[in-house]
């Protein structure tokens, strides 16, 4: 039986060393999670066609709040464009509004010209070669917008595939001979 020293070890019998939670620790995994998701996105954004969109959405929602997401497509010409629903970021005003304003210090942009606040749709627009910047700012978006705590809330689909981001991606294999 494993007996608890005053210090919170344990003794030789008992699994636990040291159980001090470091907050350092903890940030540090959860920025390497987050550069994680952005190399990845950055790397599926390079071979997004035209007419094949990519939507990044959150897996949970606020209690009758909103479902965040990022949609993300190529146009005609090469050029990659995010958009989101002003509706999907909250669906009263003092809260909409204030969302509205980080959406747009991001470098969000309504999408008809019109005032944020009578928008459908946000969006940002990039070259084809900047797939980094868009990642970015796709990430800033889900933790400043949405707090959205780390990337494992977030799924991708793609060509009707749903797919997590922390979830490697799946190895090609060997058919099996019969």
């Amino acid at each position: 039986m494993s007996t608890t020293q005053p210090s919170g070890q344990r003794d030789n019998s008992g699994n636990r060393e040291n159980e001090a939670f470091s907050e350092a620790a903890y940030d540090s995994a959860l920025e390497t999670m987050w550069l994680t998701f952005r190399a990845e996105l950055a790397d599926r954004l390079a071979d997004l066609s035209v007419g094949h969109p990519l939507e990044v959405t959150a897996l949970w929602t606020e209690m009758f709040g909103p479902q965040p997401s990022i949609s993300f497509c190529r146009n005609d010409s090469g050029r990659l464009q995010l958009s989101l629903r002003a509706v999907d970021l909250y669906p009263y005003p003092p809260e909409q509004q204030a969302r509205l304003t980080l959406i747009h210090d991001l470098g969000w942009q309504p999408d008809d010209g019109w005032e944020l606040a009578d928008t459908e749709y946000c969006l940002s627009d990039f070259p084809e070669r900047e797939v980094d910047a868009a990642a970015l700012l796709a990430e800033r978006t889900l933790r400043e917008v949405w707090d959205v705590l780390d990337p494992s809330f977030l799924i991708s689909e793609e060509n009707e595939v749903i797919r997590r981001f922390t979830d490697p991606p799946p190895q090609p294999r060997e058919p099996k001979m019969r």
